[in-house]
């Protein structure tokens, strides 16, 4: 999946602004390092039912979508 991303942030002007995102992110990561430390951590089945009652299968999967592979995907099964 990374590999796909870099190649769209790569040929796509659409996309290029995505070389940004790990950096910004990081500083704002940085930036609140010291309230992240005291964030209290939870059990791993607690966190998969948050992401999951969050719709976070859903967000994931309107990641991977970009319009131009909706296209493609539309077109080869003959769904247009």
């Amino acid at each position: 999946a990374i590999n796909e991303f870099i190649y769209d942030w790569w040929h796509d002007d659409n996309y290029s602004h995505g070389f940004l995102i790990p950096v910004i992110s990081g500083y704002f990561l940085w930036q609140k390092r010291d309230k992240i430390k005291t964030i209290e951590k939870m059990s791993a089945l607690a966190a998969m039912f948050s992401y999951m009652s969050s719709g976070g299968i859903m967000k994931k999967s309107a990641l991977f979508a970009t319009p131009s592979r909706l296209l493609a995907r539309q077109i080869s099964s003959g769904c247009w």
